[in-house]
């Protein structure tokens, strides 16, 4: 047997050389004039697609910017609040059921819009994120920085503070003479589109979430000897439910299974059937499935074109 380097792709990686763009249409609302209250757009590499931010100096509570997006992929809505303001909810494209300043949008070929309401901030703790999002480790693959930083202010001084992720405690530390304090962790896989993350301290709490993002990865064996297989992995999918594929051409699509005691972290590693593929020939590999539940429900699918 012989396995040739594996490959690994983020949910929003492009495999086309050249991919369609559409408009994704972000409408900002404040509750106050004068509030630069801001909404950034990145894809899953964490590359700057668009901002839509309110001047500081305009009179106008809301503006309304088309952004381009690559279609068939995934991008990351993210509520950056003013000074002395609060992210209140988004609406449109799926974003109402985020649980906090992020949200995911998976992109179809069809414009879409998504809208965020800002607010004065009420008295108390708040918490922010590094990133807007995470690639999570698994006992049979590690891609990505699975890194998260979380930092809180305006909590009671010089008290004990733990990070939760979904209600399980990954860090603790105190916070310092001004109330503030930065945890941190490493992700491991999850089910869940999102993680809700919260900071505990002095009986204060505040939240915030992160992007839980699906990783993918491929390796090929026997290669140019007239059969081809694949060994995957992936983590971040939903937990104790067979709703993600792969396909080799026309073949019956194979399940990817859960590893041995993996069902309720969401990870999973196969191998494929061999498969009869003369050397140099072309074919595509198709890894697809299905995330979330209920609103946060979105499927994917992406093409991976081989050569045996």
């Amino acid at each position: 047997m012989l396995l040739a380097g594996t490959q690994f792709c983020g949910s929003a990686t492009a495999l086309a050389a050249t991919t369609p763009t559409v408009t994704l249409r972000v409408a900002v609302h404040s509750s106050g004039r004068g509030r630069d209250d801001a909404v950034s757009v990145i894809n899953l590499d964490s590359d700057l697609l668009g901002t839509c931010q309110l001047p500081a100096s305009a009179t106008v509570r809301k503006i309304s910017c088309a952004i381009q997006v690559p279609a068939n992929t995934s991008v990351l809505v993210t509520a950056q609040p003013a000074a002395g303001q609060t992210w209140q909810s988004f609406h449109g494209s799926k974003c109402s059921s985020a649980p906090g300043l992020v949200c995911h949008i998976a992109i179809t070929e069809h414009r879409q819009s998504v809208s965020v309401r800002f607010g004065p901030a009420r008295p108390g703790p708040s918490v922010t994120s590094a990133s807007p999002l995470t690639y999570a480790h698994s006992p049979t693959m590690t891609y990505g920085d699975n890194t998260v930083t979380v930092s809180g202010t305006g909590f009671p001084a010089s008290r004990v503070a733990t990070l939760t992720d979904d209600g399980a405690t990954v860090a603790s530390g105190a916070t310092d003479a001004n109330g503030d304090v930065t945890l941190t962790y490493d992700a491991l896989s999850e089910p869940g589109v999102y993680r809700e993350l919260a900071i505990h301290a002095g009986g204060k709490i505040a939240r915030t979430d992160i992007y839980n993002t699906l990783v993918w990865a491929w390796g090929e064996g026997d290669q140019g000897s007239g059969s081809i297989f694949f060994v995957i992995n992936e983590t971040d999918m939903n937990a104790n439910r067979i709703e993600n594929y792969v396909r080799f051409d026309s073949n019956p699509p194979v399940p990817i299974i859960f590893a041995d005691g993996s069902a309720r972290k969401g990870y999973a590693q196969i191998d494929t059937p061999h498969y009869n593929c003369a050397k140099g020939a072309a074919g595509t590999l198709r890894i697809y499935g299905t995330r979330g539940s209920g609103p946060q429900r979105y499927t994917y699918s992406f093409l991976i074109p081989i050569t045996c």
